[in-house]
C-alpha cells in the first residue's frame, strides 16, 4: 500500500512538473511581455507654449490585462508665467475586446507656478493633488505591435487642487499593447 501511494505521489509530481514546464515553454519571454507608450504634449501660440510627455512602461500579465508605471511632465508658459506639472502614475488596462479597453490610473501631480508681477518680483506657488482617472478607450494597430489609442477618463477623486475638470481626453502611441 505504501509503495502504491508513493507511486501515485511520484506520478502526480512528475505530471505537475511537465505541465509547468509546458506552460513556461508556451509563455513569451519577459522582454516580449513589456509594453511601452505615452503621450507627447506640444502646443505653441503667440501667448503660450506647452511642452511635455507622459512616458509609461507596463507588463502584459495576460493577453487581456496590462499593468504598469508612468511619469507625467508638462511645462506651460510665456514670458510672465511658467508652470511645471510632474509626478508618478500607476495604471491598469483590461481589454474585453482586442480594440476596446477599460483603463484606470492613479497619479499624484505636483504643480509649481512662477508668475512675474508688474513690479518685477516673482511669485511662486506650489501645490499637489491625487487623481484617480477611470474610463475606457479604443486602440488601432498601425504596425506590428504598434498602436495608437484614444481614451476618455474621469477623475473620481475630484480634489479641489486638481486641474482635471470633467472628461479628460487622451491620445497616444503604444508598443506591445
Amino acid at each position: 500500500m505504501m509503495r502504491y501511494s508513493l507511486s501515485i505521489v511520484f506520478i502526480l509530481m512528475m505530471s505537475s512538473f511537465c505541465l509547468h514546464a509546458q506552460e513556461e515553454k508556451d509563455k513569451p519571454p519577459f522582454k516580449d511581455r513589456l509594453v511601452f507608450g505615452g503621450d507627447v504634449v506640444l502646443s505653441f501660440s503667440n501667448n503660450f507654449t506647452a511642452i511635455g510627455g507622459t512616458p509609461l512602461i507596463g507588463y502584459k500579465v495576460s493577453d487581456r490585462y496590462v499593468a504598469g508605471l508612468g511619469y507625467t511632465y508638462i511645462y506651460q508658459g510665456n514670458s510672465n508665467v511658467s508652470i511645471n506639472y510632474h509626478g508618478p502614475r500607476v495604471f491598469n488596462r483590461f481589454y474585453p475586446l482586442p480594440e476596446l479597453f477599460a483603463h484606470a490610473e492613479f497619479e499624484h501631480l505636483t504643480i509649481k507656478e512662477r508668475v512675474k508681477v508688474s513690479n518685477g518680483e516673482d511669485l511662486e506657488f506650489k501645490t499637489s493633488f491625487p487623481a484617480l482617472l477611470v474610463g475606457g478607450g479604443y486602440r488601432q494597430r498601425i504596425a506590428d505591435r504598434v498602436y495608437i489609442s484614444f481614451m476618455a477618463l474621469y477623475d473620481v477623486i475630484e480634489d479641489p487642487d486638481s486641474f482635471y475638470n470633467g472628461i479628460v481626453i487622451r491620445g497616444g502611441v503604444g508598443v506591445g499593447f
